[in-house]
């Protein structure tokens, strides 16, 4: 991992050989080698990972998305925004409960603020995932505030069912 061209040569490493390698070795001590995956192979490696038939298990996407948040921000911004838009829309879906600041006089109770205060954030998942689940926020809103708002504007309307039907085709 420490070679000058790593990048480049995993990039020729077909997906589903580095997911194998990674399964092997397990993802939470695989995190560096993901982290310099490509967008392309990251999404095969969820592809692989989180779908049994036609039903996705979310839950197992989280260890995936910590190896991409572990690569920094910035990285982990660039490779988030390359997934299957469906994929990341999934992902805060099932994280969230998103309402527009403006809608309220108060936060929900245990709502965050987006950092522009734009959307109040009711994390509804599992209480171990709850500070990735912000961390991917985060660094949305770092590497691109309007893509940001626009995302998590249509992601307040998406159905669950139908972002994982798009999703599975």
């Amino acid at each position: 991992l420490a070679a000058p061209d790593v990048k480049r040569e995993l990039a020729r490493v077909p997906a589903e050989e580095l997911y194998w390698v990674i399964r092997e070795a397990g993802v939470a001590d695989a995190r560096g080698l993901i982290a310099l995956c490509s967008p392309e192979q990251v999404q095969r490696f969820l592809d692989l990972d989180i779908w049994r038939g036609d039903e996705v298990e979310m839950s197992r996407a989280w260890p995936w998305v910590e190896a991409i948040l572990s690569g920094g921000w910035e990285r982990a911004a660039k490779t988030l925004w390359r997934l299957d838009i469906e994929f990341l829309g999934l992902l805060v879906n099932s994280s969230f409960e998103i309402v527009e600041a403006y809608e309220l006089l108060d936060p929900p109770p245990g709502a965050r603020a987006t950092r522009d205060g734009r959307f109040y954030l009711v994390y509804k998942g599992p209480p171990d995932d709850e500070a990735t689940a912000f961390n991917v926020v985060e660094a949305l809103y770092a590497d691109d505030h309007e893509r940001i708002l626009r995302f998590l504007t249509q992601a307040r309307f998406e159905i669950q069912s139908d972002l994982e039907e798009t999703a599975l085709q």
